[in-house]
């Protein structure tokens, strides 16, 4: 029988021809070669592992680097932020104090030349730990003209080790009072309401608002905390506002297109046709939500819904008239003039030596003008114009310019531009409508005393409006020295309150002595001034704050009845007291008053004239009264070192 071959297994120590000693050698070899590999490979990761260690530390030590540097840097920045602001609280109260008088400005110069005024700040720390800290110093001061001092400013910021330096220019300088930017300014409480009203334009006030029959507001609100008058900056009663489209529909008719552009101009252009006094639809409240001032947003609190708490608008400081003698300087270097027919009524100056209009010398109304225009004359003006005693204007006015009064204005009836701006609505060229716009009438009416609107001597005047130019509804206020010549101080106090020129080391509290004696007027604008009224007979008569110097049988044979007057066009600045009645009325301009006591019938509409804008594309100069304005940073550059 066939048997399969089994295959016989040989172990290979068996097998003659095994070599282990080669084997061994093989094996010893082969695991040296791994030991080296991975002693190699440790080594290599090692390396990796230190090279990413050694990088990982270098890149957190530039990390930190970096981030001291740019803390460094914010510190520089923080220090020229704080440095012009403080000398900007400083020199405010320096020129307030000096009767808003340009000279005030040598304050810059002195401060270079001497280091007087300031002390700014050296190595001062920005955090707690003191490793942040900044230097300021002041290198240059430059005269750049008429009420402007341009500064240069270095800062040094360091941090760690590390140090930003950053250098800017900042101008300090006179511009038109951000009063002017609202459509009615009161520096004291405000009241807007009632049947048919309606601004197109912001309103601002010092005190709180009421507002009563919800009156129509296209614009902002600003109500302001203000411990001189015990306000707390609140609005109470309602208003509503056209939204956008609602109001370039309604605005844009005949009749109607004086009232202030929409921003943007024209909703298919919005970028180019942007104006930063243009109606936008959403009017903003600024108003103290903080009722009890405990700092946080209580139920019922959220006045404009927003979820956040709102303190309101600071108090907006009204200009101060300075001295007749500064703006009859202006009038002649700027050559105002008012003709009518071709006539030169006033060059530059008309004062006391002129003969009022009774035509005869030395009776009350002397250096007092009468201006009534027509449509075949209107009265021309160009340029600022002074006139010592009262202004008694109304008619057609032509030109651009600002009339001053060393006491009253007294607008005796209709006030209307002969070559009004006007707005479209929409407008895809806001800067041709500028250009023109440049060109229109533009009247500025400005009283050192008061502004009153139609005849006073009729009882529907005195019926509306005397109730409210007394006490308690005027209060007792500071007024400036210089008012003393129209009678309005009644005595002089300190007021316990830190004013706009008594925080003389900028710490932002009543310091002791810092409370100076101030004068004050009691706020009864129906008591005698101390001056006269002509009242025709040879015979002067004592006058009330609220009268002119002409009689009151002028007056009544001259100044349109209430229900007559409708329109006034000019920008009309009181000193103290606005006051008057009218009928169905618009107003073109700005109103901007201390008191305010003004009645209508039927309706009345505030429309804002936009070229009145502080900022605005349309800003036209006619010379109203000025203010400091906030510090602008003109210029800045960064150098580093390390």
């Amino acid at each position: 029988m066939d048997h399969a071959q089994i295959p016989i297994m040989i172990h290979p120590f068996n097998d003659p021809d095994f070599d282990g000693d080669l084997i061994m050698k093989k094996l010893k070899n082969e695991s040296g070669s791994v030991l080296v590999g991975t002693i190699l490979i440790l080594t290599i990761a090692a390396l990796i592992s230190g090279n990413f260690m050694v990088t990982g530390l270098r890149e957190e030590r530039q990390t930190e680097a970096l981030n001291d540097s740019n803390r460094a840097l914010y510190s520089a920045e923080a220090g020229l932020e704080q440095v012009t602001q403080d000398i900007e609280t400083l020199f405010r109260a320096a020129f307030y104090a000096s009767d808003w008088d340009e000279s005030a400005f040598t304050w810059f110069d002195t401060l270079f030349a001497t280091g007087v005024g300031y002390t700014f700040p050296t190595n001062t720390s920005l955090d707690a730990a003191g490793t942040t800290t900044y230097t300021v110093t002041l290198t240059n001061v430059v005269n750049a003209g008429w009420g402007i001092r341009e500064l240069t400013l270095n800062s040094v910021g360091v941090c760690d080790g590390q140090t930003r330096t950053v250098q800017s220019q900042v101008r300090y300088f006179l511009g038109p009072s951000q009063v002017f930017d609202y459509a009615y300014f009161a520096s004291n409480y405000g009241d807007f309401g009632g049947g048919g009203v309606n601004a197109n334009g912001s309103i601002r006030t010092n005190g709180d608002w009421n507002f009563g029959g919800s009156p129509t507001i296209n614009g902002d609100v600003y109500a302001s905390v203000n411990a001189k008058l015990g306000a707390d900056g609140s609005i109470s009663g309602n208003y509503s506002f056209k939204t956008y489209d609602q109001y370039q529909s309604y605005y844009n008719g005949p009749g109607r297109q004086q009232t202030r552009p929409t921003n943007p101009t024209d909703n298919s252009n919005p970028v180019d046709t942007y104006y930063e006094f243009g109606y936008d639809g959403s009017p903003e409240f600024h108003v103290n939500e903080d009722v009890n001032f405990n700092g946080v947003l209580d139920p019922g609190e959220d006045y404009d819904g927003d979820g956040e708490l709102d303190l309101g608008a600071e108090e907006l400081v009204m200009p101060r008239l300075k001295s007749d003698a500064y703006y009859k300087a202006i009038a002649v270097s700027e050559g105002g003039t008012i003709f009518q027919a071709g006539v030169p009524l006033v060059t530059a100056v008309y004062d006391s030596s002129e003969n009022g209009p009774d035509g005869i010398s030395g009776t009350p109304d002397d250096g007092s003008i009468v201006l009534i225009g027509t449509v075949a004359n209107p009265i021309v003006i160009n340029g600022p114009v002074w006139i010592d005693g009262d202004v008694l204007i109304s008619g057609v006015i032509s030109g651009q310019g600002t009339i001053y009064s060393g006491r009253n204005t007294h607008i005796l009836g209709d006030i209307t531009y002969a070559d009004p701006p006007l707005w479209n609505k929409p407008d895809a060229n806001p800067d041709a409508t500028a250009t023109l716009n440049a060109t229109k009438d533009m009247l500025g009416l400005v009283a050192r005393g008061s502004m009153i609107v139609g005849d006073y001597t009729e009882n529907a005047w005195q019926n509306d409006v005397l109730n409210n130019i007394t006490p308690p509804y005027t209060q007792q206020h500071d007024v400036d020295a210089l008012d003393a010549a129209n009678g309005y101080i009644d005595g002089w106090a300190t007021n316990g309150i830190l004013d706009y020129d008594e925080d003389t080391n900028g710490n932002g509290v009543l310091d002791a002595g810092e409370d100076q004696l101030r004068p004050y007027f009691d706020g009864d604008y129906d008591a005698v001034d101390g001056g006269f009224m002509d009242d025709g007979t040879g015979s002067p008569t004592a006058r009330k704050f609220y009268e002119s110097s002409m009689g009151e049988d002028w007056i009544d044979s001259n100044a349109d009845k209430s229900s007559q007057i409708r329109n006034i066009d000019a920008v009309m600045f009181s000193n103290h007291l606005y006051a008057g009645s009218v009928g169905a009325f618009k107003y073109f301009g700005s109103m901007i008053s201390r008191d305010a006591a003004f009645a209508w019938s039927g309706s009345i509409e505030l429309n804002f004239d936009p070229r009145l804008a502080t900022l605005g594309l349309e800003f036209l100069n006619i010379y109203l009264p000025y203010d400091l304005m906030e510090p602008l940073v003109i210029g800045w550059r960064e150098g580093i070192s390390q």
